[in-house]
């Protein structure tokens, strides 16, 4: 990793915003090195169809979920269950059984798979006295820590597929040179590419006052960092186990629900396997109080057009970038008087009289 990555990762990790940080205070750190060190422009690379010819047409950035990204790890965190089980056999005891048992929701056990026995004790359908039962059966504890373990693992999972189906993002790449890229996401090159100026890819909703309108969507960006580790959830998972328990409890117990690192969701989204750093990414994060809304209106600022890039696709995507006020387009080409593997570019100016026919 070059400096500016590793400090980032360093600082990424140790800005921790608890409850009752301000988060501007917390956040200014880290945003401020982000933008000092953000490259010039950004690339997207696109197959040529319909919806991606569209989008750039009328300055359309989609966002989607990482479950669909090509990259089984994406968004995967991890969890130390073995840290998570030896917390829950800490604090499992008759007192706890005693504050929680009462309090909680009979629907909560309801569909859990449990023994019915077990189900209708904790339903409330047979009569049982907890503290007597548990010093007659100290084994009894060691059940409840077990019931404990599995609604925690349950959770887990629910956490996991929470991060990888619910956040919104779209990935970009500081490098418009890369033959994987081209070949990756731009259709083995026969696709095409949007530049974006860091300093404008942002949201134009972040500057109209209409902040409650159904299309208002705020966006955020942040590079990827690159490691041979998930990031480690751990510690964020008492508040979600005390937020499923939470949910499922009469009104007069009271627990504040509180992230213990309100940064915590992002950074679930920003770790990446050390194979993927050729990709040199950065993420937008697309942020909508309309769960539909799926796309931020953010305007490219270049156009570049695959080396194996049909005919017609290269007339259409020319004709366009003309319409929409471009003055040159690039096109990139195989450099084959050297021996090495690189790509260069061409350049298409777009004077009205020279336009591909």
């Amino acid at each position: 990793m070059n400096d500016f990555a590793c400090e980032y990762a360093e600082l990424l990790k140790q800005t921790i915003i608890s409850p009752t940080d301000s988060f501007d205070d917390k956040y200014t750190p880290l945003e401020k090195l982000i933008q000092d060190n953000a490259p010039k422009a950004l690339f997207r690379f696109r197959p040529c169809d319909k919806n991606n010819i569209d989008a750039f047409w009328r300055d359309r950035a989609f966002h989607n979920i990482p479950e669909n990204f090509n990259d089984p790890h994406d968004c995967l965190v991890y969890f130390d269950k073995a840290k998570i089980e030896n917390d829950i056999d800490s604090t499992v005891n008759i007192e706890t059984l005693l504050h929680l048992l009462p309090n909680i929701s009979k629907d909560f056990f309801m569909g859990l798979g449990l023994p019915q026995e077990l189900e209708d004790v904790l339903t409330g359908k047979i009569d049982f006295d907890v503290q007597k039962a548990c010093e007659d059966d100290p084994t009894l504890i060691s059940s409840a820590a077990s019931f404990f373990k599995l609604t925690a693992d349950n959770l887990i999972n629910r956490v996991k597929e929470y991060i990888r189906t619910t956040p919104k993002i779209a990935c970009f790449s500081s490098d418009i040179n890369s033959v994987l890229m081209w070949s990756y996401y731009a259709d083995s090159h026969r696709g095409f590419a949007l530049g974006y100026d860091f300093a404008k890819l942002q949201s134009k909703c972040l500057n109209c006052s209409k902040k409650k309108c159904d299309d208002y969507a705020e966006t955020y960006l942040m590079p990827i960092v690159y490691s041979d580790e998930r990031y480690d959830a751990t510690a964020l998972s008492g508040a979600f186990y005390t937020t499923a328990i939470a949910n499922n409890l009469n009104l007069h117990l009271h627990i504040d629900i509180e992230l213990p690192d309100r940064l915590g969701f992002r950074k679930a989204n920003l770790y990446k396997g050390n194979a993927w750093q050729h990709e040199k990414e950065w993420r937008s994060f697309l942020y909508s109080q309309n769960p539909k809304i799926n796309h931020a209106p953010i305007a490219p600022t270049s156009l570049y057009l695959g080396c194996e890039i049909s005919p017609i696709h290269e007339k259409v995507l020319v004709q366009l970038a003309y319409e929409k006020g471009m003055k040159t387009v690039y096109k990139m080409k195989v450099i084959d008087d050297e021996r090495g593997f690189r790509l260069g570019v061409d350049t298409i100016e777009l004077d009205p009289g020279k336009l591909p026919e």
